[in-house]
């Protein structure tokens, strides 16, 4: 629907008839995540019913899932489902492509809160939140003050000035992937949307779109494995989709099969959930040896200890193993093992890895 037709609408069921129309078209940009869209959507479609109120919210994910396209649609959706007769172009939206560029307190004070929200009602994006400095982070709290009724909160920096926060007017919205950088206090002032790793099938969307001009055709099933074989990010898209393309291109050939997907894997070091060689040395060491220290652990893997915690980050993100003290594999950890011997994606005799990768 024409924003301006929609800003016209009085009715409240055309209203939202009409925004949630808008708001599953922006969605559409954005793959997965349907837990985090519906949470959105719920926050969207409440500040046309609940009198502008719209709560603050923290949006926290791992790196390379969408975390910065996600705020980038609700920015332009905030603006839409905000249109009214008397506003056409909808709330003010001042976003913040990370932390750092909310620069000093005074100057996220002075140029934002002052000249931006004081006297209009507006919404606050920042991406990449843990970059900003301690005195931005405060003033961010100072503004989320807890009240049950929603009333105005009157803000100060000293003598320069004070900015009367209201929640039926104003709100702020926030990303991190690194939310244990920030402080209890402040994350707890916001409503908690998480975004989460892509499952294999939204991989495959993800690879195809990214690959689709590139005239390739695939075999059954093809894809399918290639994303299985990727982390569930953005940025393992990338790396897939650039091992295809060259591939490819020193293959002299336009179509992927299953033995072209078992040689793609084997050249870029990687199993089933992304797991690459190295990580299922891990994986194997700590199921002969059993529960295992940081530093012997390391030693058996012929790394360094700083090394070791690399590769552990993604398989204790998986589940495959517990890091509190001792290194210790999980359940899911011996049951992954198990999937790659019973497939032959490892020798069932050697305990090793760099057996057979097919």
């Amino acid at each position: 629907m024409d924003i301006e037709k929609y800003a016209t609408l009085t009715d409240l069921d055309e209203r939202l008839a009409a925004a949630d129309e808008m708001i599953s078209q922006d969605f559409k940009e954005i793959i997965g995540q349907e837990q985090a869209k519906a949470r959105a959507r719920q926050t969207l479609l409440g500040v046309i019913c609940e009198n502008g109120f719209m709560p603050s919210q923290l949006y926290t994910a791992p790196p390379g899932v969408g975390k910065s396209l996600f705020m980038r649609v609700m920015k332009g959706l905030v603006k839409k489902v905000t249109a009214t007769p008397n506003n056409l172009k909808g709330r003010k939206t001042i976003y913040f492509e990370s932390g750092k560029a909310m620069k000093t307190p005074l100057m996220f004070f002075t140029d934002c809160l002052v000249k931006h929200v004081h006297d209009t009602d507006a919404v606050i994006f920042g991406d990449e939140i843990h970059e900003a400095k301690p005195g931005v982070l405060s003033l961010i709290r100072d503004c989320l003050e807890p009240d049950v009724k929603r009333s105005p909160k009157l803000v100060k920096l000293g003598d320069d000035g004070e900015v009367l926060f209201n929640p039926l007017r104003h709100s702020i919205l926030i990303a991190t992937n690194k939310i244990d950088m920030l402080d209890d206090a402040l994350v707890s002032r916001f409503e908690r949307n998480n975004l989460v790793p892509y499952s294999d099938e939204e991989m495959e969307q993800i690879l195809f779109k990214g690959l689709k001009d590139s005239g390739i055709v695939f075999h059954p099933n093809s894809l399918r494995k290639l994303a299985e074989c990727a982390r569930g990010t953005g940025r393992d898209v990338v790396a897939m989709c650039n091992s295809v393309r060259r591939y490819l291109a020193i293959a002299r050939k336009n179509t992927i099969n299953k033995d072209d997907v078992a040689i793609i894997i084997a050249q870029r070091e990687t199993l089933p959930v992304g797991v690459t060689l190295q990580e299922l040395k891990t994986l194997i060491l700590l199921e002969k040896y059993g529960p295992s220290q940081l530093q012997s652990l390391a030693a058996k893997n012929g790394v360094s200890s700083a090394e070791q915690k690399t590769f552990e980050k993604y398989l204790y993100s998986r589940g495959f193993l517990n890091v509190e003290g001792v290194r210790i594999l999980t359940e899911a950890g011996h049951n992954y093992l198990a999937m790659l011997r019973e497939s032959n994606l490892i020798e069932k005799a050697d305990p090793m890895p760099f057996g057979k990768i097919s």
